[in-house]
């Protein structure tokens, strides 16, 4: 179920790209590693709302714990930046194939957001589609142009954060090439949206 929320959420990414574009077509430049450091920011986003509101009700953490398997809460730290672990599985090992497709390049919807969107609705998540909803307006509004950045420039964001920081040098340290991010970490972390 966590793969029709981030159906949804390339969908949402995929038309603000276009907003700021100004086009229609189904061009995009969301290559693997743009879209796994945009979850990142949508993410983080959540977060930053959550606190303001104070209700432990984000992407990463939720005080319903039926929603425990639909969240975004397996990041590590790797040479470029955060990933989500769990989705970039699913992703190489194509599980989101019948939904979206995302390759070196671009990505691409495959499945119709009408299901998708029936699919949440079924599966009760409704309130994780208006943080979604929420937390893509937040970037806006705090960096209207991030959609537009490259894969590289969203690298360098995302090294900005202490969490990737501090565990990419403890995997280094270790010789490892990844390292888990404890969530508590990425809520208490300042985050950078520019």
């Amino acid at each position: 179920m966590k793969n029709f929320l981030f159906t949804y959420i390339v969908y949402k990414l995929d038309k603000w790209y276009k907003e700021e574009n100004n086009i229609s077509n189904n061009e995009n430049n969301f290559s693997l590693l743009k879209i796994m450091k945009l979850l990142f920011f949508v993410v983080t986003a959540s977060i930053e709302i959550d606190k303001s509101d104070n209700k432990s009700s984000n992407l990463l953490i939720n005080n319903d714990k039926k929603l425990n398997n639909f969240l975004f809460d397996k990041f590590s730290a790797l040479p470029l930046g955060h990933v989500e672990s769990e989705i970039y599985n699913n992703i190489k090992s194509k599980e989101l194939q019948n939904f979206v497709e995302i390759t070196i390049e671009k990505s691409s919807i495959i499945e119709n957001l009408v299901n998708v969107e029936s699919e949440i609705y079924n599966q009760g998540l409704i309130d994780l589609k208006q943080i979604i909803d929420g937390s893509i307006e937040f970037l806006k509004n705090k960096n209207s142009k991030l959609i537009l950045e490259s894969h590289s420039q969203l690298i360098d964001l995302s090294h900005k954060h202490f969490s990737w920081v501090y565990y990419f040098d403890m995997a280094r340290k270790f010789n490892k090439s990844s390292q888990q991010i404890p969530n508590d970490i990425i809520i208490k972390e300042h985050k950078f949206f520019s």
